[in-house]
């Protein structure tokens, strides 16, 4: 999955495209919204767990989870799981559109290629690199200037009206997994604060190497190694390193094989298009002037991440990563260096 820098900055270009703006003060909800299922990814401190319902989501009836939700906001019309609704429709497009480069140029890495670092870590780096680079071209703007404490920010009121929608929600779309757990609406709610934990963690604001203050928040994850560090937004990515594929060299769909050369600037800018058809055609539902059953077939029903013909997730067949290893070594050092006292160029992300 795009980490939640770009799934942030779709979303914005999204709406802004479709003419939808939300309440200023709601702003934060839209940004939540906009990571989709990936709270409930984030939910490993707090129990009752909901990560199942991440799996459930990525993976089918995503179109139906709009839609039925829309249908419940058009009945009992709130501003704040408006503003959150018009968010979680993009989600998908950015996801089905990015995924296939990611996983082309992420994966069969080799399993000990550095020690403690698992597949999944390296495709989580190279989404951070991705966000970074993203956040770049469409601001000009450094991680670090990405705070995410404010980006995201969540009452308990806005929590608990978001959270009984969704496992309403939840129960209604997969009612074989949702509609007998008493403990449902509590894991959402765990979800939302767990999702706030890691990003506040994680925050670039907060752990990027050109403000002093930042070292105790990047010896959390230093201390661990290139495993910490691969959850870390790198300042300034490898530039001899085409990461975006900006030259639009030739790669493969990592399913069939097709070939296929855009950047990933060229997916981030479709699934803007994407998303901004869905957000109109949500308010269209909210208006009246559309069916539910339009809003299903747009954001789609397949799962969120490479498919086979018949929208279930597929295996990789075709790959060839990039250096992803000797990049994220080179990323642990540099930030290691800095603790021990040297400094980082924060526009080079050179050591000097």
């Amino acid at each position: 999955m795009p980490s939640q820098i770009c799934h942030v900055l779709a979303g914005i270009s999204s709406r802004k495209h479709a003419g939808f703006a939300p309440d200023p003060q709601h702003i934060p909800l839209f940004n939540l919204g906009c990571q989709g299922p990936d709270i409930f990814a984030h939910n490993r401190r707090t129990k009752p767990f909901a990560l199942a319902y991440a799996r459930l989501l990525h993976r089918r009836r995503y179109g139906a989870f709009c839609r039925v939700a829309a249908v419940s906001l058009r009945n009992s019309p709130d501003p704040q799981i408006r503003a959150w609704l018009a968010g979680f429709v993009t989600h998908q497009a950015v996801d089905r559109m990015m995924h296939p480069y990611i996983v082309y140029r992420s994966a069969e890495l080799p399993a000990k290629a550095v020690p403690g670092v698992s597949p999944a870590l390296y495709h989580a780096f190279f989404e951070r690199i991705i966000d970074v680079l993203i956040l770049r071209r469409q601001t000009g703007r450094q991680a670090a200037s990405f705070n995410t404490d404010p980006v995201f920010r969540l009452s308990r009121d806005a929590c608990a009206i978001l959270s009984r929608f969704i496992a309403a929600t939840l129960r209604s779309v997969y009612p074989e997994s949702a509609a007998d757990d008493p403990l449902l609406e509590q894991r959402v709610t765990n979800a939302f604060w767990d999702t706030r934990y890691f990003y506040h963690l994680t925050n670039p604001a907060r752990t990027g190497m050109s403000i002093p203050a930042n070292k105790s928040a990047i010896t959390h994850f230093s201390d661990r190694g290139p495993a910490g560090v691969a959850l870390l937004y790198p300042e300034n990515p490898d530039a001899a390193v085409d990461w975006l594929n900006d030259s639009r060299s030739p790669w493969k769909d990592p399913v069939g094989g097709t070939p296929r050369h855009e950047s990933a600037g060229d997916l981030f800018d479709r699934a803007v298009g994407e998303g901004a058809a869905v957000i109109r055609c949500l308010e269209a539902v909210l208006s009246g002037d559309e069916s539910p059953e339009a809003l299903e077939q747009l954001a789609g029903n397949s799962c969120l991440s490479i498919q086979n013909a018949d929208g279930s997730i597929a295996a990789v067949s075709y790959a060839d990563p990039l250096d992803l290893p000797a990049e994220l070594v080179r990323e642990t050092a540099l930030r290691e260096r800095w603790i021990s006292g040297l400094s980082v160029d924060p526009v080079k992300g050179e050591l000097v």
